[in-house]
């Protein structure tokens, strides 16, 4: 709820996968104490997934949520994503970035 966000922040959270046609997909989904809330997914196919164009993504989302509201970005912790989360570091200190690992299933 947009409102929620407003009063106590909420977190940015990607989710990069491909699908069962080979299409790379990256869904931002939003989290405040009320729960997640799915926000866009984008068929990201044609594009490379370079720290830019990560930064880029996020920066957007960041701007449509409203930066007062974002408290924290939450992505895995791919190379990509570790040079993104400088890159946004430098423009928006106040938001933490939290990678996550990337484990693989055994």
């Amino acid at each position: 709820d947009k409102e929620t966000w407003k009063i106590i922040g909420c977190s940015i959270m990607t989710d990069a996968w491909t699908d069962r046609c080979g299409r790379s997909i990256i869904n931002l989904c939003i989290h405040c104490p009320l729960g997640v809330s799915f926000f866009r997914s984008v068929d990201t196919s044609s594009d490379s997934h370079i720290a830019d164009y990560i930064y880029n993504l996020i920066v957007a989302c960041i701007e449509e949520v409203g930066e007062e509201n974002v408290v924290q970005i939450v992505t895995e912790n791919a190379s990509n994503n570790m040079v993104a989360a400088m890159l946004l570091k430098m423009k928006c200190p106040q938001i933490f970035w939290t990678l996550w690992l990337l484990t693989p299933l055994i």
